[in-house]
């Protein structure tokens, strides 16, 4: 009781000797966080389009363009070692589907794309899609799963076939199980296993994200073939997030900066104005631990006052306009509380300087009475 009497007479001994700091102070706090609070918002909303620097990491360009069998042969084994060696994260998304096309190093070969079907690798597929496009039946279906000489071919490139007819590549033989607009699909064993003399399968550019990033021992293995050029996103996208992170970094540590100092000058004119105060009680055994107490009262009392003034006037006027028009998620309970416990300790700390000073006041020092 007689810690909270002394703490009430400092305070209202404050408040009559200087109410127009008082009221300078509180305002001031209280706009600095009416406009803290909507800034902090729109900067957490911002910080999650920097989630996806970690997906940009993980996901890599393999630049592929087979110029002959050799090469297309090569690209066929890079393939293999990228989505089944498991040597390798696991891919979990493939933008740019791979397509194949067959290479040969004597004379023409029409030109034909084909997707890749594969029961092991589900990033690789679009089955539902695919089969949503085709008439007949499907990989899966008990008399064709397993099979890998089966298709299901497109009637762009193959318009007098139909389910159940055979059509010849490279010189092996597979049964069209469907017929599709524009897709030509291939199970993979049978990409990786058929060729001709010189001419197989080669796979074009593809996209892909795995589990996690390749470390550089994994990527230099990948690089070994010499077929391909690897690239990942955040060698695109890196300088863009770097200027997010500079930015958000700037615009909140400046205005905590200017806000927090602005505030700090405020409270050590207070401070200054009532030093005798704290000299006087010091020299009458006061301990240390009751000064500081005593010291930071007021400025606790006062944040805390204009901490919920300015989260009424941010709620009950700002919050919904500016959140509509800047496209934000308002802020939550939790983070509410962040930034009044923050706001706390960034004052707590730039005052402990001028606090210091003022408990190791002697009374007898002339400017104190000034």
């Amino acid at each position: 009781m007689k810690t909270f009497e002394l703490l009430r007479r400092e305070f209202t001994a404050k408040l009559r000797s200087d109410p127009l700091s008082f009221l300078i102070i509180l305002l001031s706090l209280t706009l600095s966080l009416a406009v803290l609070f909507p800034i902090s918002a729109y900067l957490k909303d911002e910080t999650k389009q920097l989630s996806g620097a970690a997906q940009d990491m993980a996901t890599y360009y393999f630049n592929v363009f087979p110029q002959s069998s050799s090469e297309a042969g090569k690209s066929l084994e890079l393939f293999d070692e990228v989505f089944f060696s498991g040597k390798y994260p696991e891919t979990r998304q493939c933008h740019d589907k791979p397509v194949f096309r067959i290479f040969s190093d004597e004379g023409f070969v029409p030109f034909i794309s084909w997707n890749v079907y594969t029961d092991e690798v589900s990033s690789l597929d679009r089955s539902e899609r695919w089969r949503e496009d085709s008439e007949g039946g499907w990989f899966t279906d008990p008399q064709f799963k397993g099979r890998d000489d089966a298709a299901v071919v497109s009637v762009k490139d193959y318009p007098a076939v139909k389910p159940g007819d055979r059509i010849s590549i490279l010189g092996r033989e597979a049964e069209v199980i469907a017929v599709s607009e524009e897709t030509n699909i291939l199970p993979w064993g049978f990409i990786k296993n058929t060729r001709e003399g010189a001419a197989c399968f080669g796979v074009d550019s593809f996209t892909c994200v795995f589990s996690r990033p390749l470390n550089s021992k994994e990527l230099s293995s990948l690089r070994e073939s010499g077929i391909a050029e690897i690239h990942s996103q955040i060698e695109i996208t890196g300088s863009g997030y770097i200027v997010s992170i500079l930015l958000l970094i700037a615009v909140l540590g400046g205005l905590l900066f200017i806000t927090v100092m602005n505030i700090r000058n405020l409270f050590i004119h207070v401070f200054r104005r009532d030093a005798y105060r704290t000299a006087v009680m010091k020299a009458c055994g006061c301990g240390a631990g009751k000064l500081l107490l005593t010291i930071y009262a007021f400025p606790f009392i006062i944040c805390t006052a204009a901490y919920l003034l300015g989260l009424a006037a941010h709620l009950c006027f700002f919050d919904g306009f500016l959140s509509e028009r800047l496209g934000y998620a308002p802020l939550n309970a939790a983070e509410y509380l962040l930034i009044y416990a923050l706001a706390l300790l960034f004052l707590f700390i730039v005052l402990l300087p001028a606090a210091r000073r003022t408990i190791r006041s002697s009374v007898t020092e002339r400017r104190l009475w000034r």
